[in-house]
């Protein structure tokens, strides 16, 4: 991309030292970050040349001390987050280029009542469009066709059906359907085009019912004690290209400042019980108001325990309060 050279000099200037770690197949980028050292500001500013043809980066040798202090300090500071840098090699930094399905769907249709549906779609992206037919009777009665042949059955309790593109790149437009799979195990449910048919794919758990793609092959649905974050945390997301499910170790978080959206606070996790003590003789926000729980809009914390597992995070406010999140109200309905 185009880059004003004159712009970069009028800004700071920072050293730091980067170690990568070459990425054999290279499917979402040549390198990935392994360490980055805390950057040290350069007060005589070096002349950068950026054009077609010329990328110059110097580096002043009289700052090199500084640096290896940095590198050094930061080894031993356990305390220092890490990036919200690449794991597994090629998994997607989680807060790059992830739009919700909600808004991310070429074409969104209700399916919660006994309907029928057709509709016509390019999903091979031939230039011919497809028909697509869907009918509901019932709860357990749910089908798709696909040029008058059916195709999926069998799904229980379907919500949603989104026409979505996973992979931008290939000639497959996709079906996601949010379904009942099995007692009452609520999925979102990827089934991609092939040949004149829709095939099933995987199943990604729903917690929360927030689904995430980027266009390039990369699906995920947040844990519920996560959804609303920013950036966008989870443990798991599924690879379209390679068709597998991949993890994702979350505990490089830890330390990070994180945007929460719709939670409850409280210092003392004890203080769920007290609010049960009060919530028979009196409404929801006084009760938790007595019980010294708080609640959030909007918050940044940062992540002092990160566990995918629980319904509750330990947390510190940015003015040094330790205490615990708990997304949603469902925590204190009993």
């Amino acid at each position: 991309y185009d880059v004003d050279a004159e712009r970069l000099e009028e800004l700071p200037q920072y050293e730091a030292t980067i170690k990568l770690k070459a990425n054999k197949d290279a499917k979402f980028s040549k390198y990935q970050i392994v360490e980055l050292s805390k950057g040290t500001e350069v007060k005589e500013k070096v002349s950068v040349v950026v054009n077609d043809e010329t990328e110059k980066d110097v580096v002043l040798d009289e700052n090199k001390e500084n640096t290896e202090k940095n590198v050094e300090s930061n080894k031993n500071n356990e305390e220092t987050p890490k990036l919200n840098e690449v794991i597994e090699g090629n998994a997607p930094q989680l807060n790059t280029n992830l739009s919700n399905i909600k808004e991310k769907a070429i074409k969104t249709f209700d399916v919660s009542e006994p309907c029928m549906v057709k509709y016509e779609y390019d999903f091979n992206k031939d230039g011919t469009n497809e028909k697509l037919t869907i009918t509901k009777k019932d709860y357990d009665d749910f089908k798709v066709y696909c040029n008058n042949e059916q195709c999926l059955v069998n799904f229980w309790y379907v919500d949603k059906v989104y026409i979505a593109d996973l992979d931008e790149n290939d000639n497959s437009v996709d079906l996601i359907l949010t379904a009942d799979v099995a007692s009452d195990d609520w999925a979102f449910v990827i089934c991609k085009f092939n040949e004149n048919t829709f095939e099933e794919m995987t199943e990604l758990a729903i917690m929360g019912e927030e689904m995430y793609i980027d266009g390039n092959g990369i699906a995920l649905v947040q844990p519920g004690a996560y959804v609303g974050t920013d950036p966008i945390i989870s443990d798991q997301y599924f690879d379209y290209k390679e068709n597998k499910l991949k993890d994702l170790d979350v505990d490089n978080l830890k330390g990070m400042l994180i945007t929460f959206r719709d939670v409850y606070f409280t210092e003392d996790v004890n203080n769920i019980n007290k609010y049960h003590e009060f919530a028979g003789n009196m409404d929801f926000y006084e009760a938790i108001e007595k019980a010294n729980i708080k609640r959030y809009d909007s918050v940044e914390c940062y992540v002092k325990k990160v566990s995918t597992d629980t319904d509750k995070i330990e947390v510190e406010l940015q003015d040094g309060t330790r205490g615990y999140l708990f997304v949603g109200n469902g925590n204190f309905a009993g």
